[in-house]
């Protein structure tokens, strides 16, 4: 009994809370809406694919693609993605696009993947200048196509697509931060209302009086202050 009483009571502690949630729902949405339009700098990112196709080399001069080719390629798949992040790779292209950077940041805003554990290799490239991220991934496929040259001796990387300039910021999607600031708001105020409700001893109402000492009420001092007493 005593279990329900402590839980209506905090129910309706919380529920005079509605104001103090909505606050603080609002103070979420205005922060995110602020970082996002006066301090959040825009990033890009261009990208570009590979795919592995037949294998044609010295000994082998076939023009179409066989079950062998399939094979090795879907092998390679995972060789090639390290041997695009390798510094053989990276420090070329810093070089040739007269980059400021080491290998290691390089490799860092560079995301390299098999489109759904295909043959296609994507080579995602991420920068706050929409103009670099295209030109990086557009080398990176380049001298990688030319590096399996010369360390396999075969020739299976095609361009399929190459990057293009991005039109817009990849992480500017305001309405969808927004709506996440919101969501976040509500749980946020929700907790810390049922805290400050769930810790709050104090005695705000006759019927709690009743309900803790059991006894009955025989009157009540009714709220009084100046303009009343003008009234």
């Amino acid at each position: 009994m005593n279990q329900e009483i402590d839980l209506q009571r905090v129910l309706n502690s919380f529920k005079q809370r509605i104001v103090l949630i909505a606050f603080i729902t609002f103070l979420t949405c205005v922060f995110v809406s602020c970082y996002v339009l006066f301090f959040e700098k825009p990033i890009y990112k261009s990208t570009a694919t590979l795919v592995l196709t037949g294998i044609s080399s010295s000994n082998n001069t076939s023009d179409g693609i066989t079950t062998n080719d399939l094979t090795i390629n879907s092998q390679l798949v995972s060789t090639y993605q390290e041997i695009i992040k390798s510094k053989k790779v990276l420090n070329q292209v810093i070089d040739v696009l007269s980059l400021e950077m080491t290998p290691e940041e390089l490799g860092k805003i560079i995301k390299v993947s098999a489109v759904n554990d295909t043959e296609i290799i994507s080579i995602t490239v991420t920068h706050r200048n929409p103009s670099i991220a295209t030109k990086i991934a557009n080398e990176v496929s380049n001298i990688f196509s030319d590096e399996v040259i010369k360390i396999y001796n075969i020739e299976n990387v095609t361009m399929l697509d190459s990057a293009e300039i991005p039109p817009k910021p990849a992480n500017m999607e305001f309405l969808k931060k927004f709506g996440l600031a919101f969501v976040c708001g509500i749980i946020l105020g929700s907790v810390i209302a049922f805290l400050l409700a769930y810790f709050d001893t104090t005695i705000k109402t006759v019927e709690q009086i009743e309900e803790i000492t059991n006894l009955p009420i025989l009157g009540r001092v009714p709220s009084y202050n100046k303009k009343r007493k003008e009234r």
